[in-house]
């Protein structure tokens, strides 16, 4: 195996895995997405821009954290539905932040690689 399963032991060491794991899937895909779909400079300059309140790469990165802290609290109220016991309110706050973290990691770790390919405009 490529892998030392011994870097899962430590909650932190498993997070970054996690996040790591999210950059190799992510990076390869944008390479790939491009290929497959090319996406035409000239197309883009001659389609007229709709200006829309979340249209300026300020408004898209405050929208991208939100969604992974949507996205997170509702994987967090998943789960708890899953348990039969009542969790201690310091643990639930540690399981919650790793939730929402990764959540919003995830997101914007997929917005900035695939943000362009997929057309939501340059990220600057």
């Amino acid at each position: 195996m490529l892998y030392p399963e011994q870097l899962i032991n430590r909650t932190a060491t498993h997070l970054l895995t996690v996040v790591v794991g999210t950059f190799l899937l992510f990076a390869p895909m944008r390479l790939l997405l491009t290929a497959l779909v090319p996406y035409e400079a000239d197309e883009a300059r001659s389609e007229t821009p709709t200006r829309s309140r979340f249209s300026s790469p300020r408004h898209r990165w405050g929208i991208v954290p939100l969604g992974g802290v949507l996205i997170g609290a509702f994987a967090l109220l998943g789960e708890m539905t899953e348990g039969g016991s009542a969790t201690p309110l310091g643990r639930l706050a540690l399981v919650a932040s790793v939730f929402i973290g990764l959540g919003i990691a995830g997101l914007s770790v997929a917005y900035a690689f695939l943000g362009k390919p997929l057309r939501f405009g340059p990220r600057g």
